[in-house]
């Protein structure tokens, strides 16, 4: 993207180390993932991940050593609010609140008026700039309103930049 290339305004700068995608549902592409992710050494960890993958993706994470250890921050969407109570519902409450230490969920507050200019500039890009094997989003998704889920990756490249 323009902004991963250039970076960010004001003289803050985010370096995106590297990008692992992951198919919802599927072990083996989450292990993938965040294998990629573990090699890249980096320690602040974007992460879009719903409730039915959390279990998978916290024990490839813990099996990489990436989770729940000093010096590693997962900035997630505000879905995961409500990871404590998902905890209790899994054989091992006690492992995957561990687990989910250093997990950080943004909760998104964007003015009316940028949420209008993102829609805009989202209205923008081609459909095939955005669909890969592993995200198949349609044309209608792509040019639908976004809810706070959307737009919490605003959000954590700026807490991340700061």
């Amino acid at each position: 993207s323009e902004f991963a290339a250039t970076g960010a305004t004001d003289g803050r700068a985010v370096r995106i180390v590297t990008i692992n995608s992951f198919k919802r549902g599927d072990k083996a592409s989450i292990e993938a993932a965040i294998a990629g992710i573990a090699a890249s050494k980096t320690r602040i960890i974007v992460c879009v991940v719903y409730s039915e993958d959390l279990q998978a993706t916290l024990d490839a994470a813990d099996e990489a050593g990436i989770t729940a250890q000093k010096g590693y921050a997962w900035i997630t969407a505000d879905n995961l609010i409500s990871a404590p109570e998902w905890t209790l519902t899994t054989e091992f409450p006690e492992r995957y609140a561990r687990l989910l230490g250093g997990w950080m969920p943004v909760v998104t507050h964007i003015s009316q008026e940028r949420r209008d200019l993102f829609q805009a500039e989202k209205a923008k890009v081609p459909l095939v700039e955005v669909r890969q094997p592993n995200n198949l989003i349609t044309e209608d998704e792509l040019r639908g309103e976004c809810n706070d889920q959307c737009f919490y990756v605003y959000d954590a490249v700026w807490a991340a930049a700061g």
